[in-house]
Order: C-alpha cells, then sequence, then structure tokens
C-alpha cells in the first residue's frame, strides 16, 4: 500500500509540474498577446488622430471653398442686377429707336 501511494504521489507531483508549465506558458502567451494588443492600440490610436485631423483639415477646406462659393454667387447676382439694368435702359431707348427710324423715312434715308 505504502508503494502505491508514493505512486500516487509521483503521478500528481508529475501532474503538477506539468499543469504549472502550462500555466506558465499560458501567462507569457497572454503577456506576448497583450503586449502587441498594446502596440497595435497605440498604433491605432496614432492612426485615428492622423485621420481626424486629416478630416479637419479637409472641412477647413470646404468651408473655404463654401465661402468662395458664396462669394461668386453675390458677384453673380451683381452682374445680374447689372444686366437687368442694361435691359431696362435698352428698353427705354427703344421709342427713340422708333422715332429714328421715322426721322429716316422722312427724309429718305432708309
Amino acid at each position: 500500500m505504502a508503494a502505491a501511494l508514493e505512486e500516487r504521489v509521483r503521478k500528481l507531483e508529475e501532474n503538477h509540474d506539468a499543469l504549472f508549465d502550462q500555466v506558465q506558458q499560458i501567462h507569457k502567451g497572454v503577456s506576448t498577446n497583450g503586449r502587441k494588443l498594446a502596440e497595435f492600440r497605440r498604433e491605432v490610436q496614432v492612426n485615428f488622430a492622423e485621420v481626424r485631423g486629416r478630416l479637419d483639415r479637409l472641412e477647413t477646406r470646404f468651408d473655404g471653398l463654401e465661402g468662395r462659393f458664396d462669394g461668386l454667387e453675390g458677384r453673380f447676382d451683381g452682374l445680374e442686377g447689372r444686366f437687368d439694368g442694361l435691359e431696362g435702359k435698352v428698353d427705354e431707348l427703344m421709342p427713340l429707336k422708333g422715332m429714328v427710324a421715322k426721322l429716316l423715312h422722312h427724309y429718305g434715308i432708309d
């Protein structure tokens, strides 16, 4: 019985050693994966900050373009007003055209 008990103790110690080695390997793997995950997280944060900065710069550029387009729209509105004014002046001159045509016809200069 003592021999069987000693054999059982020896197997338990072997199992204990094997389990201890497995736990150490798992811990080492977790530590390695943890470091890799931390590095990846830092890279993601850096890349995210870079992308956010680029988007902010693009937004600023779009705001600038929007301002330029608003300025162009104002200029076009001004030109449209000038053309409307010219059209009104031409309309004012139309009766004069008829008068000039009558005078030319009267003097035979058709």
